[in-house]
């Protein structure tokens, strides 16, 4: 369905994990359980269930995306004293970005949000930066355009990161997979969502989004460069019994890479998932020393 690869939607409280929350579809809003999913209940003060319809004329993708992802800031609670500070990001161009400091009891919308795209990823560093992926649609078909943004929680100050502006003839993809490294919270990491000529694009900074390194790069047209080996003995039908002319290559990186995730206790360890399969390193540290990253399917069966 459309939107599908935003998230997470479902999300248990870090400090007290008797609490969760559900971010819901077709306009049905946010909803809390206190008793660890037996009961629920609908926050009925968050304030907007989401506007945005892929295409109100089918069927298929008729449905209000509804609320796209829930992130706690754990600091701000304690071992089994529920969380205060949650964030939430809703599939509405005009007013996305929400936050309550009263453990989810009140929300607001937080000033100086960008507008005219759709948050599909909302991840929180433990230095205080939250970092947003923007598309200018849901997902995973219907997208030009995007932007990646960072707010100082601290200070309120919003900051434009894009690692492609939007305004660039190189930016017809959107921004989907995010992630930050919970044991360098300056080092990110996001990926194209539509990317699919001549492959998707992984970009990584290691100063909060002040510099991005790209996983290829042109080395001379049609040439490219590319950090990466790509390993697909595991499913060797990902070639797709393609041969493609340069710049493309088979097996491409992918497409739709939705989501991104580098491991909360292994800086080394990367998983990504995309139309295809799902992809992971093991090394991709050598990424910020000059060396290439080994990326290998790790879909089992």
């Amino acid at each position: 369905m459309p939107g599908r690869s935003m998230g997470e939607r479902l999300v248990i409280d870090p400090n007290k994990n008797n609490i969760l929350f559900f971010g819901a579809r077709s306009g049905n809003g946010l909803w809390k359980s206190s008793d660890y999913g037996a009961t629920w209940s609908k926050v009925s003060s968050f304030p907007n269930p989401g506007t945005y319809v892929q295409d109100p004329s089918n069927e298929y993708t008729s449905d209000i995306v509804g609320l796209a992802w829930i992130t706690f800031d754990k600091k701000t609670g304690s071992d089994s004293k529920a969380t205060q500070t949650i964030y939430a990001g809703v599939a509405d161009k005009k007013q996305s970005v929400y936050r309550s400091t009263d453990g989810g009891t009140t929300w607001s919308a937080i000033a100086g949000q960008p507008t005219g795209y759709l948050p599909h990823h909302g991840v929180l560093s433990s230095d205080g930066n939250l970092y947003i992926s923007y598309s200018d649609g849901a997902g995973p078909y219907d997208w030009t355009k995007g932007e990646v943004w960072k707010l100082n929680t601290a200070s309120g100050q919003w900051s434009n990161i894009s690692p492609v502006a939007s305004s660039s003839t190189d930016n017809y993809f959107g921004y989907g997979g995010l992630t930050v490294d919970a044991q360098k919270p300056g080092t990110l990491m996001v990926a194209t969502l539509n990317s699919w000529w001549p492959d998707a694009t992984i970009y990584r900074s290691t100063d909060s989004g002040t510099t991005w390194s790209p996983i290829w790069e042109f080395d001379g047209y049609p040439t490219r460069k590319l950090k990466y080996n790509l390993d697909i003995t595991a499913a060797p039908w990902l070639t797709f019994n393609a041969n493609p002319a340069p710049p493309e290559v088979s097996p491409k990186l992918d497409w739709m890479i939705g989501d991104l995730e580098i491991d909360p206790f292994n800086s080394d360890h990367m998983l990504y998932g995309t139309g295809a399969t799902i992809y992971g390193s093991k090394n991709l540290t050598n990424w910020d020393k000059g060396g290439k990253l080994d990326i290998s399917v790790t879909a089992k069966g």
